[in-house]
């Protein structure tokens, strides 16, 4: 019987060091946020082309996954006018403060890039164009 006890106790131990390694490496922005932000983009010429990191994504208005903790490149293009570019801009991603009562979670948000995410989420990019 004490045997039986012995090896319930040992599984139990064991079960709750393999949870707090698991919880160990693992961040609150990684364990419940997702890997993309999806940002919109509008021009306010319906024909412009939008690019984001030199690729086409959309003419007029254009959503995009945006991978977490990355900025990037959003340009709006039409023949005959000047191209427009913006940089897309990010914050501390509001899940991230929940590592405040497991510390280690920082350090894997900041590893995986959830730490951040973009803000805002919206933009308005529009070729100059001479009339």
């Amino acid at each position: 019987m004490k045997a039986l006890k012995n090896k319930s106790l040992k599984k139990v131990t064991g079960t709750l060091v393999a949870l707090s390694v698991v919880m160990s490496l693992s961040g609150c922005s990684t364990m419940f946020g997702s890997a993309q932000d999806r940002i919109s983009i509008l021009s306010q010429d319906p024909e412009a082309k939008i690019l984001v990191n030199g690729t086409y994504v959309g003419k007029g208005n254009a959503d995009y996954a945006l991978a977490k903790g990355k900025t990037a490149t959003i340009t709006a293009e039409k023949s005959g006018c000047s191209s427009q570019s913006i940089e897309t801009t990010k914050k501390v991603a509001g899940l991230t403060w929940l590592n405040l009562f497991f510390w280690p979670g920082f350090i894997v948000d900041a590893a995986t890039g959830s730490i951040q995410q973009a803000s805002p989420t919206n933009y308005s990019v529009t070729p100059v164009c001479q009339r």
